[in-house]
């Protein structure tokens, strides 16, 4: 529960008008399906629905107050703003400032979500966290997790996520970080920001919103390092490599992947080394436990909370999450997201993995022009590390295959990949599952743990 307002007091802050009386409020709603007797209720115009339609609803369930673009006649209190999403994003930054605890913010081209998990997890170590939840990292749901900073939270991990410039430099002015993490950036989301530089920039972005006196932790094995070096200018900027250079202020040494996870030591200049488990696929995850570690150091924690924490770690729902539909066959869940940096070290991941290894692959979304050429270097990529076997589905199905050459496999439907996968699956086998959110790659995931529970039944 976020901290106790006044109407009143924060009309002004939103750059809002106040027609009723003055009430106090701890919680904020945008949807009446959830609002509950106390709420102030924020009406936001989106593309599919418009809140303001449902001011009467919100009412009905008993929201103290409304805040909203148009005038109207209420039977409680409005306050009427230019945009609502301004005014909800402003009154965040409020309860931000009233927030005594510590933000870390994280963005990146991939690994954020993983990486603020870690965050999470580690930092839970040291006291009480609020973290972001699921997708909520744009201008909408950045502001919803700062309303539950609350007065009991010692540690709040914030992600911020952007699909064009500006975004984070918004969002992250309402986050106001004590430490400011950037995971990398790749070629994600090409259409809505046009370029890599201008994905540098934007990732940039949160530097500039890191708090004087704060810390900004960048990963000095990304191309874009010495820019956002530069950027920081005289702020205190802790880097990491798992590239192993020792002229970071946290490396990685010694790498080793197996059944468990990534076994690696962990150097610097402030800990004697110490020896760290992830117990999660994917040599990637070295670099997004250096970023926590170095995070984790800013704010005074020391390095058995961080080894702990980091030995602590689950996976993530969708994430190279590992599925186990026999003892011999597993596949990795990753479906969530997709862009060729990631596709790239996913098939890494599971080029490590035991058995017949088959890269089951769906669109990327919004890489523009160059989307076909991006798609057969993927598949390419896949044959370099010896993948045994690509399936494919989507628009460009048939670039993945040009890439990679013989076994591929296409199908319409994930679920019918996912049909010609099970109808010849003998022996042990790892599966990649991954493509955007818009290929809806979890539907093969789904697919083939319905067959597996089917067999399993019948059987």
């Amino acid at each position: 529960m976020m901290h106790a307002m006044s109407l009143a007091g924060v009309t002004p802050l939103i750059r809002g008008t106040l027609k009723g009386n003055d009430v106090f409020f701890s919680r904020v709603s945008i949807d009446t399906r959830t609002l509950e007797p106390g709420d102030l209720y924020i009406a936001l115009a989106g593309e599919r629905f418009d809140g303001h339609d449902f001011i009467p609803d919100a009412v009905r369930a008993g929201a103290c107050a409304v805040i909203a673009e148009r005038p109207m006649e209420l039977e409680v209190p409005l306050v009427q703003v230019e945009n609502s999403r301004r005014a909800l994003g402003l009154l965040a930054a409020v309860n931000r400032e009233a927030f005594e605890g510590r933000v870390i913010a994280v963005t990146g081209s991939s690994g954020k979500t993983t990486t603020r998990s870690m965050l999470a997890t580690v930092f839970a170590g040291a006291g009480p966290v609020v973290s972001s939840q699921g997708n909520l990292n744009n201008e909408i749901g950045a502001p919803l997790t700062l309303f539950r900073l609350s007065p009991g939270a010692d540690f709040a991990i914030i992600e911020l996520g952007a699909s064009g410039l500006g975004e984070i430099a918004w969002t992250g002015s309402l986050t106001a970080p004590d430490v400011g993490i950037i995971t990398n950036a790749s070629e994600a989301h090409l259409s809505g920001f046009g370029s890599l530089e201008n994905i540098v920039i934007a990732k940039g972005e949160l530097i500039d919103a890191v708090v004087p006196g704060g810390t900004v932790v960048l990963n000095q094995d990304d191309p874009a390092f010495d820019r956002w070096r530069a950027r920081a200018g005289n702020r205190r900027v802790l880097s990491i490599s798992a590239e192993g250079d020792g002229n970071a202020a946290f490396h990685a040494h010694d790498i080793q992947e197996d059944a468990d996870g990534v076994r690696f030591r962990m150097e610097s200049g402030v800990w004697e080394p110490v020896q760290a488990r992830i117990p999660l696929p994917g040599r990637h995850n070295v670099s997004n436990a250096l970023l926590t570690a170095a995070a984790a150091y800013a704010q005074g924690l020391g390095p058995e909370t961080v080894v702990a924490g980091l030995a602590r770690m689950t996976s993530v729902a969708g994430r190279l999450e590992p599925i186990a539909l026999r003892p011999d066959v597993t596949v990795l869940n990753d479906s969530y997201n997709a862009n060729p940096a990631s596709m790239s070290s996913a098939l890494h991941t599971l080029s490590r993995m035991p058995g017949r290894r088959v890269a089951m692959l769906g669109d990327m979304a919004e890489l523009g022009d160059d989307a076909e050429d991006r798609h057969e270097a993927v598949g390419a990529r896949a044959r370099e590390l010896g993948i045994d076997l690509l399936m494919a589905t989507g628009s460009y199905a048939r670039a993945y295959g040009r890439g990679f050459g013989e076994p591929t496999m296409i199908a319409d439907t994930p679920e019918m990949l996912a049909d010609q996968l099970w109808d010849q699956l003998d022996g042990a086998t790892s599966i990649l599952v991954k493509g955007s959110r818009s290929a809806g790659m979890d539907r093969a995931v789904a697919h083939l743990r319905k067959r597996n529970d089917n067999e399993c039944f019948s059987g």
